[in-house]
Formats: structure tokens, sequence, C-alpha cells
């Protein structure tokens, strides 16, 4: 009889244990957690500053570490930015955890820097400007004003050329990309608006043409250029595309603005000048309200 209690109250201890075991899953401190899923994206600044802003679209993460890629940066924040010091292509690990596991993503950055100073023509320190025909009725007049460089008629003024110009150092073989702004709300006429890449000196040049033409907007009245008195605005590549006498014999840009450069075309010092040339034909109104540049630009394509 004692035999047979014992018996079944050992039946009826295990069928309990059994019980509350299986109904342990459900217990909300025991529940089983799904593993996070890391996602995110990533926006480079466009004011040469270097850096970019990473946004978290991870799910379930409960913390959050990133590896920028180059060897320094890190965060624990949820949406960090951060800025790179030398351009380049990084890879970025973005790593998430909760209590269920962790997930990594990784996504690659690339960073160019402008390498023209003070592109945006805030600081006229950085250009040079030369104007070289100095008769009486040969000048033009030249300013940076409201962010912009101009080019403009001086009084009785009838013929004109001048440059403005900055040194810069690239590397031969590597690809750049060149970008500006151009406008000329009024059109011109009669005038020469012309981009070189040259390793001589402007300083010590009377008629700038080093290393073959790269750029030129000309606003003769003729049927070749085909934008006398047209006002224009936009990329300077575009707008020189479309008003480029014989094209065929000038050495041009690519449609897209990049360009290589071999280590004949460069200084000894391994630069280059920038140079815009613009000049005007017997006329007394050429630039009519002016010509104005900004954004000058040159990216190495990575």
């Amino acid at each position: 009889m004692k035999l047979g209690i014992r018996l079944f109250q050992l039946i009826i201890a295990v069928s309990a244990l059994t019980f509350f075991n299986s109904c342990g899953d459900d217990e909300p401190g025991t529940m089983t957690v799904d593993p996070p899923r890391a996602i995110f994206e990533s926006s480079v600044a466009t004011d040469n500053s270097g850096t970019v802003t990473f946004t978290n679209f991870s799910v379930g993460a409960d913390s959050y570490v990133w590896d920028f890629g180059d060897g320094s940066g890190s965060s624990t924040e949820e949406n960090p930015s951060y800025t790179y010091s030398e351009s380049g292509k990084y890879t970025v690990t973005l790593t998430v955890t909760n209590a269920g596991g962790t997930d990594d993503s990784e996504s690659e950055v690339s960073v160019a820097f402008n390498i023209i100073a003070a592109g945006d023509m805030s600081d006229e320190a950085t250009w040079t400007f030369k104007q070289v025909w100095d008769d009486p009725d040969n000048g033009v007049d030249h300013a940076f004003a409201d962010g912009t460089f101009l080019w403009d008629n001086s009084e009785s003024t009838l013929y004109s050329q001048s440059y403005l110009w900055q040194e810069v150092a690239v590397e031969a073989g590597k690809t750049y990309r060149f970008s500006a702004d151009i406008a000329a709300s009024a059109g011109t006429n009669g005038i020469w608006f012309e981009l070189y890449f040259g390793n001589a000196d402007p300083a010590n040049e009377g008629d700038y043409n080093s290393n073959g033409l790269r750029l030129y907007v000309s606003s003769f009245d003729d049927p070749v250029s085909g934008c006398a008195n047209d006002p224009f605005s936009g990329d300077f590549v575009s707008v020189a595309q479309g008003c480029m006498p014989n094209a065929e014999e000038t050495k041009i840009l690519a449609a897209d603005g990049t360009f290589t450069l071999t280590a004949e075309e460069l200084t000894e010092n391994g630069t280059i000048y920038l140079v815009f040339k613009s000049g005007s034909w017997d006329s007394a109104d050429n630039y009519k309200d002016g010509i104005a540049l900004d954004n000058v630009a040159i990216v190495e394509v990575l």
C-alpha cells in the first residue's frame, strides 16, 4: 500500500515538473530573442570637408559599434558622422548586438577632396590675376565679388587679354575630374574664355597655350561657335561642349570632365597651372554684363 502511494506521488511530481518546464519558455524573462540585422546607408558631404554621415536602419539592435575603415575611427553612436582626413576608399563596418546575438554589415565609401584652394572664390589670395595687354584701349575689369570671380568690360576697352590661375599639385597617371560654374546672364560677343592645364608659369607668358587647349568658350558671331550673344549658365564643361570652334583641332576635356596627365605635362615640382584665359576683340561691350566663374573643383576619381 505504501509502495503504491509513493509511486503515485512520484508520478505526480514528475508530471508537475514536466508541466512547469514546458511552460517556462513562455515566461517573459526566458523568451528566445531573434538576432539583430545590421543595415545602414552613408552620405558624403559636398562641402569638401571629408565628412560622411551614416544613417542606421538596423532592426532589433541594442548596441552599435562602427569601424570607419581608416585604422583609427570608431563610434558607438546609433547615427554617427565621421570626418576623413585623406582622399580614399574606405570599408565601413557596422556591428549590432542584442541578447540574441550579433550581425555585421559592410559598405564602401569614397571620399575625394577638392585640390583647388578656395574654389568657391572665397579667398582671392589663393588666385593670381594678370592683365596681359596694357595699351590704353586694352583692359578688362575684374573682381572677386559675392562669391564669384567676374570678368567685365573696362570703360572704352576695345581689346583685352587676361589670366586667372592657381598652381595645383597632381600625380601623373591618376584620373581627375574638373568642374566649375560659369555664367553670362546677357551673353557675350567677340570674347574667348579658355581653360588650360599647363606646366608653364603664366606670370612669364604673353599668350598662354601650354600643354594643349582643354576647353574653349568662343562667342564670335559666326556659325562655327554658335553662341554669340546667347546667355549661358551651368557647368563649364557642358557650356564649352556646346560652344566650341574647330573642336576637331582642339584638345578638350571629356564630356564628364575627366582627364589624366602624363609626367611630361607636369612641372618639375609635380604641379600644373590651372589657367583661365579670357579676352575680347574690337568691341567696347564684349562682356556685356560680364562672365562669372565659381565653384572650381578638381577631384581625384577613385
